[in-house]
């Protein structure tokens, strides 16, 4: 989360957006392990 195209920045953006604020969303990451599943979302958490 937040290394690829769109960046922390942009994928924070997204995610505070007026439509998509406080709406459930799925992101679409490469499957590695659960501890990388986990750091991912709470990346994520963090961004939003």
């Amino acid at each position: 989360i937040g290394k690829g195209n769109i960046g922390g920045k942009g994928l924070s953006r997204f995610l505070n957006a007026e439509p998509f604020k406080g709406k459930p969303a799925i992101l679409e990451t490469p499957r590695d392990s659960d501890d990388v599943d986990m750091a991912n979302l709470k990346a994520a958490r963090e961004l939003a």
